[in-house]
């Protein structure tokens, strides 16, 4: 952190704290100061986990309502649900994809640590698990954006994915599950991560990408089949 950056903390302590909410946003449209001003202060602060929070679910919650309401649910459900029912089950499904949103974020800094261990990289867990959260911000643009363009019984196959580019075509499941996971807004929060790791460990954006890239997506793959 500058000077001029902690004599204003000093000062103005709330100023730093507020300006941690927009850091959610400013990963999108300002990646490379954004990851400078998270690593500098070596915090990312509560209010920017939360907000990302508060967003997903948001997002989430709309996409189970929808979900419900489809001729696909429908017919699972059967017999005419009553309201309540729907909305137990809206909220239930809403906080489990939270639930799993924060699995995932927990899943993939461990996999990183240990990818870079492997390779002699030193990062530590907590920097890194800052640098994977705040890279979730495109994911959770992603799932907007994904809530608008998608047929509710299509989920499954991201419109912004190569499986969804190449559906047409008879594939295996893991072939599906493997293109599904190569998906624009999941590449895009990789990409962040790797940007911040040229942060902390000095190496090139293209030795991070070629180490982190095809390890994750094989990882993430393989979860899903389990």
């Amino acid at each position: 952190m500058r000077l001029e950056e902690q004599e204003q903390l000093v000062r103005n302590p709330s100023h730093v704290f507020i300006k941690r909410i927009f850091y959610p946003f400013k990963i999108i449209y300002s990646p490379q100061k954004t990851l400078l001003n998270i690593h500098n202060e070596k915090k990312l602060g509560i209010l920017a986990t939360l907000t990302l929070v508060i967003l997903f679910a948001a997002i989430s919650i709309v996409i189970s309502q929808n979900l419900l309401e489809s001729e696909y649910i429908a017919d699972l459900l059967g017999n005419n649900p009553s309201q309540s029912f729907k909305n137990a089950l809206t909220i239930f499904a809403a906080f489990m994809q939270v639930f799993l949103f924060f699995v995932n974020i927990l899943l993939l800094t461990a996999l990183i640590k240990i990818v870079l261990s492997i390779v002699k990289l030193k990062v530590k867990f907590r920097e890194l698990l800052r640098f994977v959260i705040i890279a979730q911000s495109p994911v959770v643009l992603g799932l907007g954006i994904k809530y608008v363009l998608s047929d509710p019984s299509q989920y499954h196959i991201p419109v912004t994915s190569l499986a969804y580019l190449f559906s047409g075509l008879n594939m295996n499941q893991f072939v599906q599950i493997f293109l599904s996971k190569i998906e624009l807004f999941n590449l895009w929060s990789l990409f962040l991560i790797c940007l911040s790791l040229t942060i902390v460990t000095k190496q090139s954006l293209t030795k991070i990408v070629s180490i982190l890239f095809p390890v994750t997506i094989i990882f993430n793959t393989l979860i899903e089949l389990i």
